[in-house]
């Protein structure tokens, strides 16, 4: 595998996101960002829970018995005591890949993106939780425009509430060499979209030039904590 990252705190005061790329096991590997929910509480830490939750959980499992809402359920009872404790709103979005020899699992709770690339063409794209994609599936709101101001408010969150919340998984087998993974979060996102980072790649970018161009374009317009993780097979 070869992986290549980058996290900045953007204009604001401190970075909330947690980039994590570990290997759990033979020919196993986790990545993910998890991303503290602005406006909320100790971003940092919700963020390091929700990330180290899940590699608890699926650290040395086989396929067969991988439960990523498990980890999920799991991260939000910490929240819980967390928020429990300090009287004050926790919470963080998720997004990440696990492979486990060549089989993948993306997933993702809020609007941490996951994309997936094969032969440099974008086979898979995550669909954020947010409540700009609820008003466009419910037909509340058909014109886009009218909908872009809701597309930061998160629908789905890992947080310090009771209520559990629901994980989005996409598998994919017969992962192999001509296989890329890209992680980021909406920070990222409000400065270059899917399509246009696929434009690039589809021209013969190499995964490290790509992310530092993505790196210089959030670094240049950004507002927002800034992170991304790409990741190549390597056959």
């Amino acid at each position: 595998m070869k992986s290549i990252t980058f996290s900045h705190r953007g204009k604001r005061s401190a970075n909330e996101d947690y980039v994590l790329c570990k290997s759990i096991g033979p020919q196993s590997y986790l990545i993910l960002i998890a991303d503290g929910m602005g406006g909320y509480a100790n971003g940092s830490l919700a963020a390091k829970i929700v990330a180290e939750s899940i590699v608890e959980q699926v650290a040395g499992a086989e396929p067969d018995n991988l439960d990523l809402q498990v980890a999920i359920d799991n991260a939000g009872a910490e929240l819980v005591a967390v928020a429990n404790l300090t009287g004050k709103k926790i919470g963080a979005t998720v997004g990440g890949v696990l492979l486990q020899g060549d089989f993948a699992v993306c997933f993702w709770v809020g609007d941490v993106k996951v994309l997936h690339f094969r032969q440099g063409k974008l086979a898979f794209e995550s669909r954020s939780h947010s409540l700009m994609n609820e008003l466009l599936d419910s037909g509340s709101i058909r014109d886009v425009s009218r909908t872009e101001k809701y597309r930061h408010v998160v629908t789905r969150a890992v947080q310090g509430e009771d209520t559990k919340v629901a994980i989005d998984t996409h598998i994919i087998n017969s992962v192999s060499e001509i296989d890329t993974f890209l992680i980021y979060s909406d920070g990222v996102e409000e400065t270059v979209s899917s399509a246009e980072i696929e434009g690039l790649y589809q021209n013969g970018v190499e995964l490290n030039e790509l992310v530092r161009l993505i790196e210089t374009r959030t670094l240049e317009i950004g507002e927002d904590n800034c992170s991304l993780m790409g990741l190549r097979v390597i056959g």
